[in-house]
């Protein structure tokens, strides 16, 4: 079994639980990604937002007309985050809210968790908090891409320059170390990430009660409710 590296941060100001630089979050832009996501956004529909982080894309889903529930373990994050959003300072696996969404929105990655029963525990507090008829839409490592990166250069997103210092594989579990820099400060995160293929998000999926699984790219896909709650 491979083993499993704790997250953790390096750099200037607040670095959460899980090695994020809550100054890096503020500074990454708005990229579109709702745009990508417009099909599966029903007007006006309630949303989920799990590890919203300082609300980046909290912001635009209000201006959006939806109704977000933003939750994020970091209370740090979770100030940033606008409060026309109900704001939850929670873990996503041990999440509670006693009711469902329209959309519950995984992005970042998190599905990509090295901690396999993590996963299966997000995953569950997923479908427990989705709606009947609604969708989980949710954002994965490229596994094309995560089985291939080496160290070096990244494209910067916006004014955040981007290095990957290490990738290490030991089976379908990658350790990376990326830098981020602003001027003269930097920021390190470390971190582990499990290789998702597609047939691995459909397992996952299937046993957290999940129904159709529907890829929008290599990236983002959609499931379904399924027969039972989790």
């Amino acid at each position: 079994m491979a083993h499993l590296e704790p997250a953790r941060g390096e750099g200037r100001g607040v670095i959460t639980r899980d090695g994020c630089a809550v100054e890096v979050y503020l500074n990454l832009p708005y990229r579109g990604e709702l745009e990508l996501l417009a099909g599966r956004l029903p007007p006006r529909c309630s949303v989920l937002e799990l590890g919203c982080g300082t609300g980046r894309l909290t912001r635009h889903l209000l201006d959006n007309g939806h109704t977000v529930t933003a939750v994020d373990n970091s209370a740090d994050m979770l100030c940033h985050v606008p409060d026309a959003a109900n704001k939850v300072c929670c873990d996503i696996e041990r999440l509670e809210l006693g009711r469902t969404f329209d959309v519950v929105l995984l992005a970042s990655n998190l599905i990509n968790t090295g901690d396999e029963s993590m996963r299966r525990a997000q995953l569950t507090a997923c479908r427990h908090h989705l709606s009947p008829r609604g969708a989980l839409l949710f954002q994965r490592f490229d596994p094309t891409w995560l089985r291939a990166v080496q160290p070096g250069p990244f494209p910067s997103i916006g004014d955040v320059e981007i290095t990957i210092e290490r990738a290490e594989r030991d089976g379908s579990v990658v350790h990376m170390s990326i830098r981020y820099a602003m001027g003269q400060a930097e920021w390190k995160q470390h971190f582990t990430s499990r290789l998702l293929d597609d047939d691995d998000v459909r397992v996952a999926l299937l046993e957290a009660g999940f129904g159709g699984l529907a890829w929008i790219d290599t990236r983002w896909g959609a499931a379904t409710a399924g027969g039972h709650a989790g």
